[in-house]
């Protein structure tokens, strides 16, 4: 059976990696060590996460709606349903080298994703999106950027994936992708923000028909902590203060993109207003923002505009989103010291609450349509209302 429902459990190999940090950078790098020991995840959170990392920039909607369509259907052909540890099923191998390559780059984007936000941060931007990219001398650069709301430091992040190298080989590629992607940029501005510190995440998923013999493990390299995260030492000088708009922004330009459709975001990262109708549907207990839909009958609306797959759409918080929008003023220069998601986000982002859908610690779901009320009723046909909210002058709603 394709993977719909069971949780899902892997394990970050110990040990984890330190490196030191560069001695000569214009900010401190002051390092993280990862906590994360075992990751676990539903179906929802994953397919979410590996659309979330794919979709770099605009593409046509057509495209984008094939894409993650795709994502889902072979991910769940190649995961169980029934094993509470995560692996590959082995008509993995049946893939061309080119595909398979592919494949378990974007499973691997996706866990990577889900590591982060297990660790505390939250996604920011694709690290090519940023100006400036750290380092101007050094062109390779890692995947992602994140963010750990209320501070003013970034992590940059590198995934790697396999699905053939052994375990010393490939531990090998990931800290080649710390050494060379990651540790360059560190210290530098990235966007808005200071890389103080990174990690290369990367999972190992050798294919089998069962755990064992199939094998899935992450591993981890990261920056070797230098002080406290949150707080100086007497003997280094604190970073540069700068503003963390950029980076929440960012975050929700892709959050746009991938609940309304590609090219929705563009206006966000240009300061410019940003006018989407909604539609609010309710689930468990809050309120949250999906695309205003015409008619229950446009198919095609739903299927390329809304990031919809056959199972699971996004959507996004509505009290969160208000309020980013609203912090994001007219130019993105807002007042984002002490941000935090709604207090709900929080609470459901844990995951305990529902295996079938997913919810990040900023504010975007992944929800099983059959779980989903809209306009705050159980059951029933769609029912719009006949004056749509709207994200008006980055977000104030009306109606």
């Amino acid at each position: 059976m394709s993977w719909a429902r069971k949780s899902k459990t892997v394990a970050v190999a110990r040990p984890v990696t330190g490196h030191s940090g560069p001695q000569e950078r214009p900010n401190p790098v002051l390092g993280r060590a990862p906590e994360t020991r075992f990751l676990t995840f539903g179906p929802a959170a994953l397919f979410g996460a590996v659309a979330r990392c794919s979709l770099r920039r605009s593409i046509p909607p057509e495209l984008a709606a094939l894409e993650r369509r795709a994502a889902e259907a072979r991910i769940a052909h190649h995961v169980d349903d029934t094993s509470s540890e995560f692996f590959l099923l082995d008509g993995v191998r049946a893939y061309k080298d080119s595909d398979r390559s592919h494949f378990g780059g974007a499973v691997a984007a996706g866990l990577a994703y889900l590591f982060m936000i297990a660790e505390g941060h939250v996604w920011a931007d694709h690290f090519e999106n940023q100006t400036p990219k750290g380092d101007p001398k050094t062109r390779p650069g890692p995947d992602f950027v994140f963010a750990s709301l209320g501070t003013r430091e970034v992590a940059l992040v590198e995934s790697k994936g396999t699905t053939s190298l052994g375990a010393a080989a490939f531990d090998r590629t990931v800290a080649k992708g710390y050494t060379r992607q990651v540790e360059p940029h560190l210290g530098h501005r990235v966007g808005s923000g200071i890389a103080s510190h990174g990690f290369a995440v990367g999972s190992r998923m050798i294919p089998g028909s069962s755990a064992p013999p199939a094998e899935a493990e992450m591993v981890v390299h990261h920056t070797r902590p230098k002080r406290s995260f949150f707080g100086g030492t007497s003997d280094m000088p604190p970073p540069q203060i700068v503003t963390a708009g950029s980076v929440v922004v960012g975050n929700y330009a892709t959050v746009l993109d991938l609940v309304f459709g590609p090219g929705q975001g563009e206006p966000l990262r240009r300061g410019e207003p940003v006018d989407l109708p909604y539609d609010v549907v309710e689930w468990r207990g809050e309120r949250w923002i999906v695309p205003r839909a015409e008619s229950d009958t446009d198919a095609s609306m739903r299927a390329e505009n809304m990031a919809d797959v056959e199972r699971w759409r996004f959507a996004l918080h509505e009290a969160t989103a208000l309020e980013v929008f609203a912090r994001a003023g007219g130019a993105g220069s807002g007042d984002w010291d002490g941000f935090r998601p709604d207090g709900a986000v929080t609470r459901l982002a844990d995951g305990r609450d529902s295996i079938r859908s997913g919810v990040f610690p900023d504010g975007l779901a992944v929800l099983a349509r059959e779980e989903i009320h809209p306009h705050g009723r159980g059951g029933g046909p769609h029912d719009p209302a006949p004056e749509p909210p709207r994200l008006r002058e980055m977000g104030a709603a009306e109606g």
